[in-house]
């Protein structure tokens, strides 16, 4: 079974320039798609433009874990704040 990308490489289909077409505005100056599905594809075409920043642990600069702090109560809280 074929995948999909050998397929439209087949057929010389490229997503990316069948999504930039659709954002162009035609003959009359308007646009096939609503604004909406047109920001929508504009978010799937930025995802192929840059990587997605990987999930990292939270260090402060005297190395601690910001996440243990969330669930601390507000009375803890109170307590660690200076008066």
């Amino acid at each position: 079974m074929a995948k999909v990308s050998e397929i439209l490489a087949e057929h010389n289909v490229s997503p990316v320039i069948q999504i930039l077409r659709l954002l162009k505005p035609d003959e009359e100056g308007g646009f096939s798609l609503p604004p909406i599905d047109r920001a929508k594809l504009w978010l799937q075409l930025q995802s192929y433009c840059e990587a997605k920043p990987k999930s990292v642990e939270t260090l402060d600069d005297d190395g601690v874990d910001q996440d243990e702090f969330k669930n601390i109560s507000n009375e803890d809280l109170k307590k660690l704040i200076p008066k």
